[in-house]
Parts: C-alpha cells; structure tokens; sequence
C-alpha cells in the first residue's frame, strides 16, 4: 500500500495494493458502492472533490477524449469481437438506505451486427430504473442503421434508416408542439 497526503486530506491519492485499485479521496477499496470493484477510483463530499475533468488547450478543432475499447482476446490482442458484445457502459447509482450499489440509469454501446476488418456496426442504449424497480431497463435505443426505437429493441414498421419506432401502453407515440405560429410547418 501506498498513501500520499494533502494539506487537506489524508489520503490525497492511496494505492491499495490488496483489492489492486488506486483510490483518489479515500482509503478503503471496500467501502460497500458499487465502485468498490474498480481499479480506479475518485471519491469526494463535493463537487471538487468527486470531479474528474478532461481540458485540452491546442490550436485545432480536436477534443479531449475518453475512450472504450473491447477485444475478445488476451490484454494486447485485437481478437475480434461479436454480435450483442458491449464495449463500453457509463453507469450511474445513488444510495438507496442500503448501500449505493443499485443502477439508477445506464448508457451503453454494443455490437449491433457481424463486425469485419474496419467495420465495427454497433448501437447505443439508455437505461433507467422505474420506481419499485431493482435496476435499469432499456428505454431508448439508436441502433446501427439510425434508427431510434423507444420502448423497443427492434424495428417495427419500414425497413428504412434513420426512422423512429415507438412503443409503449395507451398514449405511446410522438408529440410535437410549436410555441409559436410563424407559418412555418413542422
């Protein structure tokens, strides 16, 4: 184990060498949330403290980046990956009284087809829990081709790109509003 200190924070930055995780904030790689698995934690009690912020100061049009990436193979391998794969989710979770392990929402990227050399077909979905609920259910999904499905994971009608298919109990559909009458159409 290794802990630097703060003039602030006893444990500034701690490597924990038992649970293999390096913990900004914090000294227990056990602490009971849903973080407690992984390798890289931040843990604050305000904004600044549980912040993690990318910046990027060139003269181009390029961004900071976070990136994902998924193989099927050993760490180094690009072996290919298959239909259904994820290879990246963002995870989101609060206390619920009892720990703060529970999913409220989810993000995630899947495989969404036979990938190939340069070729990689996936879709995106976005998951939240209902009330009463254990953990998230897909809601909306943007799939390969651009289609967006809401309330489904496959298309419904017309087997075209770039349609919205919505699925849902009762009043499910689509509702456009104008706040003005300009004479423009929607």
């Amino acid at each position: 184990d290794l802990r630097v200190e703060s003039n602030g924070n006893a444990n500034m930055l701690f490597v924990d060498g038992g649970n293999d995780s390096i913990i900004i904030g914090h000294n227990d790689g056990t602490n009971g949330t849903f973080l407690s698995q992984a390798a890289f934690q931040v843990v604050g009690t305000d904004a600044t403290g549980a912040h993690i912020g990318l910046s990027r100061s060139s003269d181009n049009a390029f961004p900071c980046t976070l990136s994902f990436a998924k193989s099927r193979g050993a760490v180094g391998t690009d072996t290919v990956v298959q239909d259904d794969d994820e290879i990246g989710q963002i995870l989101f979770a609060a206390g619920d009284g009892t720990d703060l392990s529970s999913q409220g929402a989810n993000i995630k990227v899947a495989l969404d087809g036979t990938p190939g050399a340069n070729d990689v077909p996936c879709r995106m979905t976005f998951g939240t829990t209902a009330d009463g609920a254990a953990s998230p259910t897909e809601r909306l999904r943007i799939n390969a081709e651009g289609n967006i499905l809401v309330g489904l994971t496959s298309r419904l009608f017309y087997n075209h790109t770039g349609t919205i298919n919505v699925n849902g109990d009762g009043d499910a559909g689509i509702k456009v509003n104008r706040s003005s009458d300009n004479g423009n159409l929607i």
